[in-house]
This record gives structure tokens, C-alpha cells and sequence, in this order.
């Protein structure tokens, strides 16, 4: 059995447990990994707290701020930390973040020295302006690996941009664009860019208004896995022929990657503890 620590809060910052976990925060505890501090009502006088409380914390690497109520302003102190603090993933899901919010974000991930790997926002209402500045920071990042914006109502001149900074990146292996708005237009440059030099190994898009021929088209561009278990799954079977067809008029998988392997969850607890033994 392996020794976890894991500081999860079940208290709102106007409750004196807040004190708490900003002192856990603030004493730079080697064994804290993880924060989660998800549905907990912080809001932007919370956010700069936590910054106030991470500045000099060199062992937190996971935050978890999702479904809160943090908007631009307090997203702004968050990512002053990044170039200088070694977090390594960062949730922030449903808060309103906002066009502005992602702008903090892209500029501080511009930095060389910031080293987040992993990057979530989604429904955050980043929308394509925010989409855009994120994408002109990925032609720069080494860092970050993985990249989560769903449902933020991107378009077409969101992806145009995603795709475009896909070109020039060579850390990003995972990026989902499920539940958006982009078109065939914008999966077309994705194609284009896919077919290019690219890192990326996992393009998630489920949920956009992909027709059929693009969603085949990008599947070939990979050779994708999920493609042929599904066209396996039409074949094999004692339909014949028939369903053969179905198999290419059916809406495809458009969970893109190249391999077989899952997207990987990323840790919600803190490190394993060296010294401990099963």
C-alpha cells in the first residue's frame, strides 16, 4: 500500500478552513502534490490568495480549480505563477475565465521557464479570440503536452489557429476540441496540419459539426486504430456486404490518435511516497 498525500477541501474561502489550506499551501510541504479545490465558490479575492500562497511553493505540481467562481481578473494572478512556479497541471473547468483570462494564460506559457504540461479550460467561454492567443503561445511552449478546450464555442477561426500553431509545436501530443463549432473547414486544416510535422498523437472532436467525408479524410491522414476496429466491427459479422457500406456512411470515431492507446488520466492525488513499500 503506498502512502498518498492529498489535500482536498470541502470548506468555501469565507469559512476559516480557508486559512487552513492556504497555510498548507504557504509552507512549501514537501509531501503536498495535489491540491483539489474544485466546487469550493473560489472566486477572484480566492484565486489571488492561492497565488499570494504558491509563490514561494516548489512542490505543489496539480491544481485543481474547476467549477468555481474565478473569472479573468483572478485567472491573471494564477498565471503570473506559471513561469515561475513548477506546477504541472492545471484544472480550471468551468469557471469564467473569459477571452482575457486565456490572453493570461497564453502570455505566461510563453515564457520559457514556465513548465505546465498539462492545460485545462473547459467551458470557460474562451471562445476563438481566446483560442487564438493559446495557439500563438503553443508556436513557442516546450512544455505543455496536453491541452483541453471543450465545449467553448470555437469555430472555425479558432481551429484555423490550433492547427496553424500544431505546425510549429513539438510538445503537444494531446489536444480535445469536443463539443465546439467547428465545421468541415476547420477540420480540413487540421487535416493539413496533421499531415505535416506534428507531435500530436490524440485530437479529440467529438461533437462539432464534422461532416462524414472530413471525419473519413482526417481518420486516413492518421491511420488511425479506432478506424479500423470499427471497420472490422462492420465486417466481421454476418451482415456481409451491407454492412460493410454502413461502416463508411456511419458518423467515424473522431477521437484521433496514433496508436491504440487511451488518452491518459492525469493524477487527482499526490505523489507516491519513495519510501513506501506495498
Amino acid at each position: 500500500m503506498f502512502l498518498k498525500t492529498h489535500l482536498q477541501a470541502n470548506v468555501a474561502p469565507f469559512i476559516p478552513g480557508w486559512h487552513y489550506i492556504l497555510e498548507r499551501l504557504h509552507s512549501n510541504d514537501a509531501a503536498l502534490r495535489t491540491a483539489s479545490l474544485a466546487g469550493l465558490g473560489v472566486d477572484d479575492s480566492g484565486a489571488t490568495s492561492l497565488s499570494s500562497a504558491l509563490l514561494g511553493n516548489r512542490h505543489l505540481k496539480h491544481l485543481h480549480l474547476s467549477q468555481n467562481q474565478i473569472g479573468a481578473d483572478g485567472v491573471q494572478q494564477l498565471a503570473a505563477l506559471l513561469p515561475c512556479n513548477p506546477l504541472a497541471s492545471l484544472h480550471l473547468d468551468c469557471n469564467r475565465i473569459g477571452p482575457h483570462g486565456a490572453g493570461a494564460l497564453a502570455h505566461a506559457l510563453a515564457q520559457d521557464s514556465a513548465c505546465l504540461m498539462h492545460l485545462s479550460l473547459d467551458f470557460t467561454g474562451i471562445s476563438d479570440s481566446g483560442a487564438t492567443q493559446l495557439a500563438q503561445c503553443l508556436e513557442h511552449n516546450r512544455h505543455l503536452s496536453s491541452l483541453s478546450l471543450v465545449g467553448n464555442e470555437l469555430a472555425d477561426s479558432g481551429a484555423f489557429a490550433l492547427a496553424h500553431a500544431l505546425v510549429a509545436n513539438e510538445a503537444l501530443t494531446h489536444l480535445q476540441l469536443d463539443s465546439n463549432c467547428i465545421a468541415d473547414a476547420g477540420a480540413t486544416r487540421m487535416i493539413e496540419a496533421l499531415e505535416r510535422k506534428t507531435s500530436l498523437r490524440v485530437l479529440s472532436l467529438d461533437g462539432n459539426p464534422i461532416g462524414v467525408c472530413i471525419s473519413l479524410s482526417l481518420s486516413i491522414s492518421l491511420c488511425v486504430w479506432h478506424l479500423h476496429m470499427q471497420v472490422a466491427h462492420h465486417t466481421n459479422n454476418a451482415h456481409g456486404a451491407q454492412d460493410r457500406q454502413t461502416a463508411f456512411l456511419n458518423p467515424l470515431p473522431t477521437l484521433i490518435t496514433r496508436d491504440a492507446r487511451a488518452t491518459p488520466s492525469y493524477p487527482t492525488l499526490a505523489r507516491t511516497h519513495q519510501g513506501a513499500r506495498a
